[in-house]
Parts: C-alpha cells; sequence; structure tokens
C-alpha cells in the first residue's frame, strides 16, 4: 500500500446510511476484517474488548434495538459487530489508575478505526452506532458486558455517494512546539 492509497482510503470511508438490504455481507468476510483489525495496538496489549457478530436471524433482533427513532437507516443493513468493554489486564489496569485515563475507551476507539477501515477496504461500508437499547442488545449476545458501540454493516446502495469531508483546518488544531 502506498500512501496514496491510504490517503484514498481516508478520504472516502465514510459513514453509511444508504445500505442495499438485497446483498448480504458473507462470514468469511466479517471474519477477516476482524483478523485484521485484532492486530491494532492496544495499552499492555490488553486488547479490552470482546466481539459480538450479528448475522442472519439476529441481524432483525439488533435492528429492534433502535431508540427514540435513530439510526432508522439500519433496517437496510445486513450484518452487525457489537463491541463490548472487557475487563483490564492488570498492567493496562495499574497504568490506568496511575495516569487517571480509562485506556479502554482509548483502545477500542483505535480497535473501531482500524475495523471500519478494514471493512472498507473490502468494500464492506460501516457505520459506528452510539445509541441503542444496551440491555437488550446484552440480552440478544448474552453478555452483561458494557455495550461500548454496534457497528452497522453492508453494501452500498446504488444511490450511494461519496461526499467531501468537512474538516477543521489544520492551522486550527495542529500545533508544532
Amino acid at each position: 500500500m502506498t500512501i496514496s492509497d491510504y490517503e484514498l482510503l481516508m478520504k472516502n470511508r465514510q459513514s453509511c446510511r444508504n445500505f442495499d438490504s438485497t446483498k448480504s455481507v458473507e462470514k468469511n468476510d466479517l471474519v477477516k476484517i476482524l483478523e485484521i483489525a485484532k492486530l491494532s495496538p492496544s495499552a499492555c496489549n490488553s486488547q479490552p474488548y470482546s466481539v459480538y457478530i450479528s448475522l442472519g436471524d439476529s441481524v432483525a433482533k439488533i435492528k429492534d434495538t433502535k431508540v427514540m427513532g435513530f439510526n432508522s437507516f439500519i433496517d437496510e443493513c445486513t450484518a452487525f459487530f457489537v463491541i463490548t468493554e472487557a475487563r483490564y489486564t492488570l498492567p493496562a489496569k495499574i497504568g490506568s489508575l496511575m495516569q487517571g485515563i480509562d485506556f479502554r475507551s482509548i483502545d477500542i476507539g483505535i480497535f473501531t478505526a482500524n475495523l471500519v477501515n478494514a471493512s472498507y477496504s473490502l468494500g464492506i461500508e460501516t457505520c459506528i452506532l452510539g445509541v441503542f437499547n444496551e440491555k437488550r442488545i446484552q440480552e440478544i449476545i448474552g453478555s452483561k458486558d458494557k455495550v461500548r458501540l454496534v457497528i452497522a454493516l453492508g453494501y452500498p446502495d446504488k444511490n450511494y455517494m461519496i461526499k467531501e469531508k468537512d474538516r477543521k483546518a489544520f492551522e486550527d488544531h495542529v500545533y508544532f512546539v
């Protein structure tokens, strides 16, 4: 991969809200995505998360965890990843206490960024969801762990368009010291 390949990925990967419900994501593609994303760095290599893959009948159940009309577009996606927060390893917990930082949130963010980029590299679009009925999802996946994120996956519909990204100006938030 060249820097221009990576730049293109970063310019084109976006949150998809127009999925094609007629084209399902295959299990082997989801496994490949996770094999790539699991290479993500984490504090003390703790990897403080679990990932639940929703395919088949569980997809409809996850779709029904929408709250107050948020994320109605997920009715068209064909798979989900549910990311839960796992316990710290002892070294990561000690580091977290010493610094006063919850490294699990950071690690989950890094993992998620790599997961959605890996998905995009396989032609699978994603949308990271933060609003959902956590208790209901915990029942569906059979876990009491805190649900941090749900990621909707699928192929884009024929009208899906890549939008130009609007970001802060470099000099508004980058400083050389």
